[in-house]
This record gives structure tokens, sequence and C-alpha cells, in this order.
């Protein structure tokens, strides 16, 4: 269940140890349950985490232009289709941002464009009642800014914490999102990762190679 396999895969590792397989209800019921202990836990985890970057914020004396704790982060967003430079079609994405301090987790988001419950009733006058996990309808390239921008709006306004460095890739549809939906976005000072800072000199430095 940890590793998204399903039901029929999860059969046939049971069918393999010579243990019965379950049922489609009595999986989807062990499935919900070992989600609300997943939630319950990372939601336990991640307010650790900003109070840990919140008391490091303090002893280093840094705050934004409100008084509010400045952290440092580190972001990124992964895709459920892979592609690079094509192919934008993926239906979900899910990014995640991560102490620079504590490193560790300090927001989880998804966002998903396709609930197959609603498609299989999508030419039906009514659909069964069901969980939806449906949250986005614009293009699958604004996912990831999109949802950045949502780890950064959650830090702010459920623990009074702003983010106001942020190390990420060169995606600069990210910054530009985060300058102009934050309130403090001209204060983010944005800093590339090492796998994007000045990639077009990687293979100097591997030479060693001066790059002076």
């Amino acid at each position: 269940m940890s590793n998204g396999i399903g039901r029929k895969a999860f059969n046939d590792i049971l069918a393999l140890l010579d243990i019965p397989g379950l049922t489609s209800k009595c999986y989807k019921h062990v499935q919900f349950k070992v989600e609300k202990y997943i939630d319950e836990y990372l939601d336990v985890s991640i307010t650790g985490a900003i109070n840990e970057e919140k008391d490091n914020a303090l002893v280093i004396d840094s705050f934004d232009k409100d008084g509010k704790p400045g952290i440092s982060a580190v972001g990124d967003a992964g895709w459920s289709k892979r592609s690079y430079r094509s192919s934008y079609t993926a239906n979900s994405a899910a990014a995640v941002l991560i102490g620079a301090h504590s490193k560790k987790f300090l927001y989880v988001g998804v966002k998903n464009k396709y609930c197959s419950v609603c498609q299989s009733y999508i030419n039906k006058d009514s659909g069964k009642e069901h969980i939806c996990f449906k949250n986005w309808s614009a293009s699958s390239t604004s996912m990831e800014s999109a949802l950045i921008l949502d780890g950064f709006k959650y830090l702010d306004e459920k623990y009074d914490t702003r983010i106001i460095k942020y190390i990420g890739d060169a995606d600069s549809s990210v910054y530009s999102n985060l300058q102009l939906g934050l309130s403090w976005g001209d204060e983010i000072d944005k800093i590339d990762c090492v796998n994007h800072s000045n990639w077009w000199n990687f293979p100097k430095i591997l030479c060693g190679i001066s790059l002076n």
C-alpha cells in the first residue's frame, strides 16, 4: 500500500506467500485506515520540523519585514509522467518543501487533474458518492509553481512562519509566481540548487579546470 502497487499486485504477493487475498471492500477499509495514520504522523512530524526551523530563526535573528520568523527551505516537484521538454500532460504532481536547517519535511502537496470515478460518470446525469482527489484543472506545467506557492502560504497561514530563502531548480515560473502571489514575495532570495546552478560549467568542475 505504501508504494501504490494496488490490490491486485498486493494479492499476487500474498498468493506467493500462501496467504488469502483481500477483497476490494476489505482492501479499501485497510487502505483508508493506513492513510489516516500516515496523515496524522505526517502532521505531527511537520509541526515539529517547523517549530525547529522557527527556533533556529530566533537564534540567528532571521525575520521578514513584518517581523515573522524567516526560514530557508529546499523545494521541488515530481510528476506522474516522466518527460523532458515534451509531452507536458501529466495528470498528477507532488511537491515538497524541506527545511534547510532541520532537513525535515515542512510541506507535502499533491495536484490531481483526473479522477477515475468522476470520469466513469462523465456522460451520465449523476455519479456515485466518493472521495474525489481531483483538485486541479489548469495546465500540467503550472502544477509545480502552484504547489510550491501553496506550501509557502501554508507555513505562513498555519504556523506564522515565512520562507525568505528558497533553494530550488532553475524554473523561473516558480520564482515569479512566488513574487506575485505572496505579500513578502519581493523579499524572497531564490538560490539555484547545485544540480542547476551553472550547469554548463559542470564538466569543467569535474575536470578541475579553473572557472576564473
